[in-house]
């Protein structure tokens, strides 16, 4: 939320420096913070739904770990619910009953995936009918595994074109700012035009506007 506050006081700020328009500035200022404020809750939902697949996939993992050497589907749930901590493992407590299989089920309130459907499915036929653990969940662990990948490789490409993103707008600025120094005369020539001004101010709301679109795409 600072990060939101403090970029749109920098580039509004800057606004204000090249055109000396204060009420222009303000509007500038409140549309980047709407935007920004938009893109901040939306990647917050989906940074809590990541976090929520990322502990789902190592509960599941366990589970199916601890059901190899165990045998016992209770016992594999108590071994992997003792290895997890803080909320989470308040949550699953929570959602205890006294039959394993109806406990997993009531685990798709905290794990709202497809994935964990097919999983609960798995621990139910396995329930009824017994055989080979990893076997059994071999083609599950791989899908599984296939996810949490996928997951992590589009965080690392979140990361990656995020840097990208302001170094390029920085330039951009940067370049304007090279211009107001070094053609102070004829930048405030042009500042005091109409046209001038609306480009301007269109190129600063650009700035989150290519932001929340790059977002939208990268999800």
């Amino acid at each position: 939320m600072a990060i939101i506050v403090a970029i749109g006081l920098i580039t509004s700020g800057l606004h204000y420096y090249l055109l000396q328009d204060p009420y222009l500035s303000l509007f500038v200022l409140f549309v980047q913070w709407m935007i920004y404020w938009s893109i901040f809750h939306t990647w917050k939902t989906h940074q809590t739904r990541n976090e929520t697949f990322h502990t789902m996939y190592y509960f599941l993992h366990q589970m199916i770990m601890s059901l190899s050497l165990k045998g016992n589907l209770y016992e594999a749930y108590v071994d992997t619910k003792n290895q997890l901590k803080g909320s989470i493992q308040k949550q699953i407590l929570e959602r205890e009953t006294p039959h394993i299989l109806m406990t997993l089920e009531q685990l798709t309130e905290l794990f709202p995936f497809t994935i964990y459907q097919i999983g609960l499915k798995t621990f139910q036929f396995y329930d009824e009918k017994g055989g080979d653990v990893l076997s059994l969940f071999d083609g599950f662990l791989k899908q599984l595994r296939l996810e949490e990948v996928r997951l992590l490789d589009k965080k690392q490409l979140f990361d990656k074109y995020s840097i990208q993103f302001f170094i390029l707008w920085g330039l951009n600025v940067g370049i304007i700012l090279f211009a107001r120094f070094v053609l102070n005369a004829l930048f405030l020539q042009m500042a005091s035009g109409l046209f001038f001004q609306l480009v301007l101010t269109g190129f600063f709301l650009y700035i989150p506007m290519s932001g929340w679109m790059w977002f939208k795409g990268i999800r």
